[in-house]
């Protein structure tokens, strides 16, 4: 798969401190970067003509900035051209994402790692905003249970979401998946919160009964017990035969240590492989590392490619295309609800004993009493109660029938 990190390179190579662009004004950077994208999707024959234009006209401007840029005395005048930069930039990227997904009908699917999705969502909403994706997968959202769902909305996407315990670990980790509102889609699988691997799996439904297993996994640092989600992803192929999982690993294979080998070869046993050669984490931009993977049946992978979304991470957004003719539904007959029919118990059980009841006691108000019971049943809703989607089509078709 062809690659550029045009964007990457000039971060850390000698380029950037001969011409100091990128230290006076960011936007130079973000200019050339969207340049380098339009021009590698140009090479793989996937952009229209209008995006041709495109590099035309941003080739001739960005070339008289650069050469402005150089002259101290009319770098005053250009400051607020910053301003607005971003903006334009995440448009132009917008643009290159459309692109990506014009020419696939099938499962199109997206993995970020944003490090904090809701101090990034808006950008993120912009970078999306009327891509033909389906699926957004997610690590380290950073949610907290008490940061409200309604909020962390993408227009046209339903949200399932497994935020971390604090009990676990004080930062960072949780995930979660956006799918698109259409989509049947339930969550049939995720971790516990004992500071291992976070993992969470859905089910989504396809042409012709077919089912597909989508995954998305948070590994933190330092952390190899992999064996929760290897028992996890045997218990549900042992019911269903198709399973795409991605995330963040934080297992280097570009080393092929010991560890990275055994986790290839442990997934291979399913049937699941991985064939990225390039890195996707720049947070050492003189080592940079392999550790956002996908894992799947590599002969149903139509298409893959990745692209840094911003500034906001270090972290390259992989986009694919998958074999799978998902099956969709009218957003009017369809209602999302709480299944409390299929709470876990085990994990309830597991967090009411946890709870640190001391905190109450301390309380003198009644108020601060309730307040942050009402907190603690709203984080145990949101961690063993699933949600699901309710189909109301035949509800309807019975009372026309009476009617």
């Amino acid at each position: 798969m062809m690659r550029h990190h045009f964007e990457r390179s000039i971060l850390w190579r000698p380029y950037r401190k001969s011409l100091e662009v990128t230290q006076s004004k960011p936007w130079m950077l973000e200019i050339w970067i969207v340049i380098h994208k339009i021009e590698f999707l140009q090479k793989q024959n996937i952009t229209t003509q209008c995006l041709f234009k495109c590099i035309n006209g941003f080739l001739v401007v960005s070339t008289l900035i650069c050469f402005l840029s150089l002259i101290p005395s009319l770098s005053k005048p250009y400051a607020t051209i910053y301003a607005g930069s971003k903006g334009d930039s995440l448009n132009i990227r917008n643009i290159v994402l459309k692109s990506a997904f014009s020419t696939f009908s099938n499962l199109n699917f997206i993995h970020l790692n944003p490090g904090s999705m809701k101090k990034n969502l808006d950008d993120f909403r912009i970078l999306i905003k009327n891509v033909n994706v389906h699926i957004i997968a997610v690590s380290e959202t950073w949610f907290k249970p008490h940061h409200n769902s309604n909020a962390l909305n993408i227009p046209g996407f339903s949200l399932y979401r497994h935020d971390r315990n604090n009990l676990s670990r004080c930062r960072g980790g949780g995930i979660a998946f956006y799918v698109k509102d259409n989509i049947k889609a339930k969550v049939v699988s995720k971790s516990r919160h004992n500071g291992l691997t976070e993992f969470m799996f859905l089910e989504l439904s396809g042409m012709n009964n077919q089912k597909l297993i989508f995954g998305v996994v948070y590994n933190p640092p330092n952390t190899s017990n992999f064996q929760p989600l290897l028992n996890s992803i045997n218990n549900l192929m042992s019911t269903r035969s198709d399973i795409l999982i991605v995330g963040d690993f934080n297992s280097n294979m570009l080393n092929q240590s010991p560890s990275t080998k055994r986790l290839l070869h442990e997934f291979s046993m399913f049937g699941l492989e991985c064939h990225q050669s390039e890195p996707t984490n720049f947070s050492n931009i003189a080592n940079p590392s392999l550790i956002d993977l996908i894992f799947c049946n590599q002969n149903l992978l139509n298409r893959f490619t990745q692209m840094s979304p911003g500034s906001y991470t270090t972290h390259d957004l992989l986009i694919g295309s998958y074999n799978f003719s998902l099956e969709t539904c009218n957003n009017d007959i369809v209602k999302t609800y709480l299944d409390y029919k299929n709470v876990d118990e085990n994990l309830l059980l597991q967090a009411i004993s946890l709870q640190n009841w001391d905190e109450l006691y301390k309380l003198s108000a009644i108020d601060d009493q309730i307040k942050l019971i009402n907190n603690f049943i709203n984080e145990l809703m949101s961690q063993v109660v699933p949600f699901d989607k309710l189909n109301q089509l035949p509800k309807l078709l019975s009372s026309f029938k009476q009617s």
